[in-house]
């Protein structure tokens, strides 16, 4: 008896292309182009310092832009990984490409530190820090620390006045959390 054996035609390699561009405002335009296969989707990830962000989602184009903004501040070198789907199953996963992002600058000095006693109180004001997103306020009495606050204002009330001799600090911070140069200033007798 003989039968007939039905084949089915190997699928092509996958391959992406992906051609990287840094704009100015620190966002990054990605052109991938790929291999064209029927039923092949792409997603395009970018992946640094252990995690990951889908800046593409997945899409049945073999070619195409998108423009992204690199994740926080989590690390320099990166990898764009090209996740690519047959049919609505994992094909393959290929490194698409690598680059490298400067972090940017960390926040600026916190500069005219101002204290006085208002009314009982103790009024703390200073001037906004560049690149500055929140500050980092305490103010400490000896080893004891009377106020620690996280704010994104430039200034605090503490009630009551401290007695006695205080030393306040403040430092600007970023979003990831890094921070800038401390503006200090001892305060009272």
């Amino acid at each position: 008896m003989r039968g007939r054996v039905d084949t089915a035609r190997a699928l092509g390699k996958p391959h992406v292309r992906l051609v990287l561009r840094h704009l100015r405002d620190g966002r990054i335009r990605a052109s991938w182009d790929a291999t064209a296969i029927r039923g092949q989707q792409i997603r395009l990830i970018d992946r640094a310092a252990g995690t990951a962000t889908v800046i593409q989602r997945l899409t049945t184009r073999h070619r195409g832009t998108v423009t992204f903004r690199p994740a926080g501040a989590l690390g320099i070198s990166r990898q764009i990984e090209a996740d690519i789907r047959q049919d609505g199953r994992p094909r393959a996963q290929l490194a698409a490409a690598r680059y490298r992002i400067k972090l940017p600058a960390l926040p600026g000095a916190v500069t005219g530190l101002t204290a006085h006693v208002s009314g009982g109180s103790l009024d703390i004001a200073w001037k906004k820090s560049a690149r500055a997103s929140g500050y980092v306020f305490s103010v400490i009495s000896g080893h004891q620390t009377l106020e620690a606050v996280d704010t994104r204002q430039t200034s605090l009330v503490v009630r009551p006045a401290p007695a006695g001799h205080v030393t306040i600090t403040v430092r600007g911070h970023d979003r990831e959390g890094r921070v800038g140069r401390a503006a200090v200033l001892g305060f009272g007798r």
